[in-house]
């Protein structure tokens, strides 16, 4: 892993111990993981942050069960907060109007690269 990952991954770790406080870690259970998902949006990180965030902790939890630290591990429950993918942008009529005009339409290649500009546009396509 890339040493952005791991400083982000001992970030995460060291939000959930915040979170936790005193608890006993080898006896938190899904419930306590799920609340620190809430923990995590009231403390304003986004659902990608989120994600990554329990990705850590459930690394955490395996390795106290390969260690035999703790018989079960409570993140199997918990579900993964869902990042949205982010809107496409788009070009105004002006710029397709512009893109539209490139094409040399006296040869045939031009042609051709008006024909699919004109498909691409005409059905989204991207």
């Amino acid at each position: 892993m890339s040493r952005n990952t791991l400083s982000a991954y001992g970030q995460d770790l060291a939000l959930y111990a915040e979170y936790l406080e005193d608890r006993d870690l080898t006896r938190v259970g899904p419930e306590v993981v799920s609340r620190f998902i809430t923990f995590m949006y009231d403390r304003g990180r986004k659902a990608r942050s989120a994600a990554r965030a329990i990705s850590a902790v459930r690394g955490l939890h395996r390795f106290l069960v390969l260690e035999r630290a703790t018989g079960e591990n409570p993140t199997v429950a918990v579900e993964v907060p869902k990042a949205w993918s982010p809107l496409p942008h788009f070009l105004t009529v002006d710029e397709v109007d512009r893109l539209l005009r490139v094409p040399d339409t006296s040869k045939p290649a031009g042609l051709r690269d008006r024909a699919m500009l004109e498909v691409l546009y005409a059905t989204g396509l991207r």
